[in-house]
């Protein structure tokens, strides 16, 4: 499984509220997808910004998703929520440990492997940190931030000498009506037609 990760901000002037009701609508045309609102991310040139994940099956996938994101019933609300944003960039991930569980996210691990460690002793290491979370490596250095990351339910531990960067993740997408999780909120790792 591949994960395309979008971070973004409002622009200037943009009320997080609309913004937030807008990037909503976006999702909504989507399946397997997630939005989460953060605050003082160390590679982010904002104080607060989105974090959007995307999951596909492969990298067929993720054209699929480049090409029907911004198509068909999915055009408007992609445009709406596009002109609303400032700066973003976005990063590509690949799942190495875990099974990701988007609606029950609430945070998210940051880690660098240490210099001199071998990659195949880094990931049974940080491998054994997946417990209610998902490892997840940045495939060809697209993306910002360090490696590898644990998204999860709860603070994840992780030893010092990865480096971590732990970042609250709230919750935006998928939510109900009344502000609740909704644990069908997220499909199958595809785009919804």
């Amino acid at each position: 499984m591949l994960a395309y990760a979008f971070w973004h901000h409002p622009a200037a002037g943009v009320a997080a509220a609309s913004y937030e009701e807008a990037l909503r609508a976006f999702h909504r045309t989507l399946t397997g997808s997630a939005a989460f609102a953060f605050r003082d991310v160390p590679w982010f040139p904002a104080q607060s910004g989105y974090l959007d994940w995307y999951t596909v099956k492969d990298f067929a996938g993720l054209g699929e998703l480049n090409d029907a994101a911004v198509t068909g019933a999915r055009k408007e609300p992609h445009d709406q929520v596009a002109r609303m944003a400032g700066a973003g960039f976005g990063g590509l991930y690949r799942l190495v440990a875990g099974q990701t569980d988007l609606p029950r996210t609430t945070s998210g691990t940051w880690l660098s492997k240490p210099a001199g460690m071998k990659y195949t002793d880094f990931l049974e290491q940080a491998s054994r940190l997946v417990n209610r979370s998902s490892l997840w490596q940045r495939q060809m250095t697209l993306g910002p931030g360090p490696e590898f990351c644990l998204l999860g339910s709860g603070g994840i531990e992780a030893p010092e000498a990865f480096s971590p960067v732990s970042i609250e993740l709230r919750q935006v997408w998928p939510v109900g009506q009344d502000g609740i999780l909704r644990a069908d909120g997220i499909g199958p790792p595809s785009v919804a037609m």
